[in-house]
């Protein structure tokens, strides 16, 4: 799982791991991404909502919703058409970015198919 989320993570990245300020916001909003993937087309909608309350600021504009949509709509372009039967949950993860690399492992679980 973490090479899909890092391949998921890499348009968002521009190929860059450099900035590590960049990386730990974008794998993060990526792992969302991916999660809010494996439901409902309903459950998407409200998970969408609450991970854009989380990343934007009450005094947040339009334009930092705008790109956090844009970037969620990435992801979720990109997991249907490369993973497009991977079915597993991130449950937790642990993030090191240090000198240009990035170590990321993953606990997920499978999910059933009728979610």
């Amino acid at each position: 799982m973490s090479e899909v989320i890092l391949e998921l993570a890499d348009p968002l990245l521009d190929g860059d791991i450099t900035n590590p300020k960049d990386v730990d916001f974008i794998v993060p909003l990526t792992i969302a991404a991916w999660n809010k993937g494996m439901f409902s087309e309903e459950q998407q909608a409200a998970m969408e909502n609450e991970i854009i309350d989380t990343l934007v600021p009450p005094d947040g504009d339009a334009e930092q919703v705008g790109t956090i949509i844009q970037a969620l709509d990435i992801v979720d372009e990109r997991r249907k058409r490369l993973f497009p039967y991977l079915r597993r949950f991130v449950l937790d993860y642990d993030l090191q970015v240090y000198e240009g690399r990035v170590a990321l492992n993953i606990l997920s679980k499978s999910m059933s198919s009728n979610r």
